[in-house]
Formats: C-alpha cells, structure tokens, sequence
C-alpha cells in the first residue's frame, strides 16, 4: 500500500515543484520590462561570480544565489506573488 502511495504521490510533487513563479510588479508594467528586469538581475549577479560566460551572456552550469536574484528583482517592484500578472514560464534561471 506504501509503495502504491509512494507512486501516486512523487508524480504530484515533482508537478508542483515545477510550476513557475508568478511575479507583481510595478503598475504599467509590461512582459517585456519584467523579461528585461530578470536579464539585468541574472547578468549583473552571474558577473560577481566564477564561471565561464559564453558569447551571449549565459554560462554553463552556472547558478547565481536565489537569494540576490529575489532581492534583485524586488529593488526592480517585482515580487512573487500567486495572484502576480508576470510568470516566469520560458525564461527561468538557475539558481542555489
């Protein structure tokens, strides 16, 4: 019965791991300026760590900190928000 469970269950969750960041940002705000806001926070922080950057501008393997991706994006009006107008659906980064 656990193992049934355990098949059932683990599908679920890798589901809703995956699900995008849906973001609020400043009012007026387009896709557009939200896609430009994370390309500047993922650029500027990917630059302050090592890592080898490709001709254009992304790097292999390479994970920025979530933590000073988030605050990046919040010094730009972008907040995680389930109600946001934003996903993060196609343009996701790496990060630890």
């Amino acid at each position: 019965m656990k193992k049934l469970l355990i098949l059932f269950l683990f599908p679920l969750l890798l589901l809703t791991g995956c699900a995008p960041a849906i973001y609020s940002g400043p009012s007026g705000a387009s896709f557009e300026d939200f896609a430009k806001a994370r390309h500047m926070c993922y650029t500027s922080l990917s630059k302050e760590s090592s890592g080898y950057i490709d001709i254009y501008g992304g790097s292999y393997n390479e994970a920025v900190s979530c933590g000073a991706f988030t605050s990046c994006l919040a010094s730009k009006g972008y907040r995680e928000n389930p109600n946001g107008g934003f996903s993060a659906e196609g343009i996701s980064i790496n990060c630890k």
